[in-house]
């Protein structure tokens, strides 16, 4: 009987590490299954300490597969193992990954609270792998919720801490962060700079995601340059580097087609635009992140009101109003202010009354965001450097003179 439970034993060890090198070779589905033989092997012969590394990990592959109640029901599992069990690293790590789980679904304020208990963890273990991943995670969280000081100082952080752990992976996911941080306030050459670095670190070390996520920022920042050309490239060498991806490992990258569809839109390729748009459309539904398909319904207003289509872009716009009603901030959004500007144009085509009313929370937002930048420098160019902003200041402006 000793000498199965060993054998058992072996075999869940076995299967644990096959489930983690399909895992890393992009294969989710199969490292999953190996996971979830593993669990099921120590449950039988009651090794505690590794039904809480399979719990962790079952959860971890339903993760990428986008089904968040499952994933979050599995590491609360290993949450609480972990914590019967006095593993304060483990209890960390599951900390972060509940974070994460509750930050793709736009529970932003759940999100938050798990990134700093599992932040704080890590500080007392010394853990300094997962102590870097939370600093970066509370710093994309953060830019999401529009506190650019706060994200800064946690993605600054998150690299000091890199440094003592020579882990370039990290430094990579970082130097994109703080690049939107800075691309998000206008500060274009300090954004671009933050990306080629990312882009540089992507293809020394041979990681394709950091490579995919420097593309799509720069063709985006490209975009908001003016240059629809440039925007179209980088855009393309992203999608181009997906199919040696599992986009579960990389959500984020599926806004790469809404960026294609910038500049297609940009570039008149109209009909490519939409297609573009309604791929990330799809793929954030299919996701459930329905949060964040306001952003693409409004890419395709935009295309729609640009072919001359004013009542298609009213049907596209209606559904974002109808989620604005209660998610005024659009909280997660790259570009909130501009599904506005959307919404303002498509009701104003269609002379609907509601287009004053957008138009005055649109400035308002604007004004409360702006308000939050301490940086003086920084607070003008969020101002004049979007030119989204500009346009919504322009609006209201000639709209209120009487």
């Amino acid at each position: 009987m000793v000498q199965n439970a060993g054998q058992r034993r072996i075999e869940a060890e076995t299967l644990h590490i096959l489930g983690g090198v399909w895992h890393n070779l992009g294969n989710s589905g199969k490292g999953m299954v190996c996971y979830e033989q593993a669990l099921r092997i120590c449950r039988e012969i009651g090794d505690q300490k590794r039904e809480g590394d399979a719990l962790r990990q079952v959860g971890w592959a339903l993760l990428f597969h986008f089904n968040w109640s499952e994933s979050e029901k599995y590491v609360r599992q290993a949450l609480n193992v972990s914590r019967e069990m006095g593993r304060r690293g483990d209890e960390a790590w599951a900390l972060l990954c509940l974070g994460i789980i509750a930050y793709n679904q736009g529970q932003y304020t759940r999100a938050r609270d798990s990134f700093d208990q599992s932040l704080d963890i890590c500080r007392v273990v010394r853990d300094r792998y997962y102590e870097s991943e939370a600093l970066y995670n509370l710093g994309i969280l953060t830019t999401d919720l529009v506190d650019y000081a706060a994200a800064r100082d946690y993605l600054e952080e998150s690299l000091r801490v890199n440094r003592g752990i020579d882990f370039l992976l990290f430094d990579g996911w970082a130097f994109v962060a703080l690049g939107v941080v800075f691309h998000l306030q206008g500060d274009h050459a300090s954004a671009e700079n933050y990306y080629d670095q990312a882009l540089r670190i992507g293809r020394e070390i041979n990681d394709w995601q950091v490579e995919a996520k420097a593309l799509m920022y720069l063709g985006l920042l490209y975009h908001h340059l003016g240059d629809n050309l440039a925007a179209q490239k980088y855009a393309q060498q992203a999608i181009d580097v997906l199919p040696h991806l599992d986009l579960g490992w990389a959500v984020d990258l599926q806004y790469v087609f809404a960026v294609m569809g910038h500049a297609l839109t940009g570039l008149e390729h109209l009909a490519e635009a939409a297609d573009a748009y309604q791929q990330t459309l799809n793929m954030q539904r299919d996701r459930g992140r329905f949060h964040l398909t306001v952003e693409p319904l409004a890419g395709l207003a935009r295309v729609t009101l640009a072919q001359g289509d004013t009542a298609g872009a009213l049907m596209h716009v209606r559904e974002i109003l109808e989620y604005l009603c209660d998610h005024p901030a659009l909280e997660g959004t790259l570009e909130p202010l501009r599904i506005y500007l959307t919404c303002y144009r498509a009701l104003q085509a269609n002379e609907d009354p509601r287009a004053g009313e957008i138009l005055g929370a649109a400035y308002q937002l604007l004004q409360e965001r702006a308000a939050t930048i301490e940086d003086l420098e920084l607070r003008c160019s969020y101002i004049e450097n979007v030119s989204v902003h500009r346009e919504i200041i322009a609006i209201w402006k000639e709209a209120s003179c009487p």
